[in-house]
């Protein structure tokens, strides 16, 4: 009887010990919602001003975001009126610094409470803000928080611009100076030959021909002596501008001409090509790039987390190849392979567009050289004290993602070009949208290319004869 309840108990113990086994233990260790305290901005430059004018408004916290992509959202401005009306500007997002700007330009004389609203916010992903030196978790919860000040306007205007300056009156030269910024309308380039060859950003031309220097572009005139035989014809030399267009392509870009040394028309076969730089101003030869063919030039804007401004760009067009070089010596940059045909356009900024029409199949792209040149960039990871950027990849802002492009893809295009600087155009990034039409519309042809036009607002218009 014992040994039995011996076995018994040690049984039960089991059948308890298997029991409490399946029992899920709770988790006790709760995390605590962590949060963060936020400064809002609110400032108005200039302040006061007078009524009719404006000023800019700033808005967003006093904390930098992760990346240069990101931002923070739903930020709005309350702007409290001299006679109590209430006016609610935004939703704003910021850029990556952690606050943007609005213009505004009140109605009333007097004094307007001006508010930043800023919501909570949380934190997608971990990262170290370059001016704490420690890391902020992702999940953290920026908190709601707002700042007030006072806007004074006045009967009378009293803000003063920033004074412009006269257009010359005299000789000038390159570079301009950027300060002189109302000389934009007289110091245009001329990258191709434009619609109806009318070139903006020329204005005040000399109303007299002048000769600036000259320089010997070809042999011509008599050559002396009778020619033909019998026929004892007095000859000209040929200055082979008939259908190579010995000319054709040329382009100025801040005051310096680059144009083709042989023929580069459609049925050019006249000499070795090349391009020529010349001094707009004294006719000296810069530089000469052998063995190069000049298609266009391009002078494209690029406002970024780093920097704003413009980079020049001469482009040679072989095929589906989109080769560009330096401006200032002639220098390999960077290459587009398999770049789509279509109707090529420049965009608000200078970026190369091209569109694409397929009738048959009722569809329209848009390629972008923007997105080309971005199409392998990577997002920065800020570290103390400076911002990296992936040495695999491009970065967002960097200015050497535009200038530079420095991602393999794979493929030698060209084993005079660096394979790390030519990209592959025909990658679906590279577009901006790609949409359907009606199928079974038509259009004429010249030259055995469609005719089409494009307008502001992404409008292309197709000529068809009947």
């Amino acid at each position: 009887m014992k040994s039995k309840n011996i076995i018994a108990t040690m049984l039960l113990l089991v059948f308890v010990a298997s029991v409490i086994t399946t029992i899920p233990l709770m988790n006790i260790n709760v995390q605590a919602e962590v949060t963060q305290k936020t400064y809002a901005i609110a400032d108005a430059i200039p302040n006061p001003i007078g009524l009719g004018e404006s000023t800019l408004l700033k808005c967003g916290v006093s904390e930098a975001t992760a990346s240069a992509s990101l931002g923070w959202t739903g930020i709005t401005i309350t702007v409290v009126k001299p006679d109590g009306t209430t006016q609610t500007l935004g939703p704003f997002t910021t850029d990556s610094t952690g606050s943007t700007y609005t213009t505004y330009t009140p109605d009333q004389v007097g004094n307007y409470t001006i508010t930043t609203n800023f919501p909570n916010q949380t934190i997608t992903q971990r990262f170290m803000p370059s001016e704490r030196g420690v890391w902020i978790e992702a999940g953290t919860i920026l908190l709601a928080s707002s700042k007030t000040f006072t806007l004074e306007v006045l009967e009378e205007p009293i803000a003063q611009a920033y004074p412009g300056h006269p257009l010359p009156t005299e000789y000038w030269s390159r570079p301009i100076d950027p300060q002189l910024r109302e000389w934009y309308s007289i110091s245009g380039n001329w990258v191709e030959r434009p619609v109806n060859s009318l070139a903006l950003y020329q204005d005040n031309a000399p109303e007299t021909a002048h000769i600036l220097w000259s320089t010997p572009y070809e042999q011509g005139g008599l050559s002396g002596g009778l020619y033909d035989g019998e026929n004892n014809i007095p000859a000209a030399m040929y200055a082979g501008d008939a259908y190579e267009g010995r000319f054709a392509s040329s382009v100025v870009i801040n005051g310096v001409l680059y144009y083709n040394t042989a023929g580069s028309g459609t049925y050019s076969t006249v000499g070795i090509p090349g391009i020529q730089a010349i001094d707009l101003h004294t006719g000296e030869k810069l530089w000469f790039l052998n063995n190069t063919v000049l298609s266009f030039g391009q002078t494209m804007f690029y406002p970024s987390y780093n920097v704003n401004g413009v980079w020049n760009y001469l482009w040679s067009v072989t095929g589906s190849n989109y080769t560009a070089y330096s401006p200032s010596n002639g220098e390999f940059e960077f290459m587009f392979y398999n770049v789509p045909s279509g109707t090529r356009i420049f965009g608000p900024n200078g970026e190369i567009l091209i569109y694409q029409v397929d009738l048959a199949k009722g569809w329209m792209a848009l390629w972008n050289s923007t997105l080309a040149g971005l199409q392998n960039a990577v997002i920065g990871t800020p570290s103390y004290g400076s911002w990296t950027f992936s040495t695999t990849g491009m970065g967002y802002g960097n200015a050497t993602s535009v200038a530079n492009p420095t991602n393999a893809i794979g493929q030698q295009v060209n084993s005079a070009f660096p394979v790390t600087r030519c990209l592959n155009g025909a990658l679906n990034k590279c577009y901006s949208w790609n949409v359907t039409i009606p199928q079974g519309l038509v259009t004429s042809s010249s030259f055995r290319v469609p005719i089409y036009k494009v307008y502001e607002g992404n409008r292309i218009v197709g000529i068809f004869f009947v």
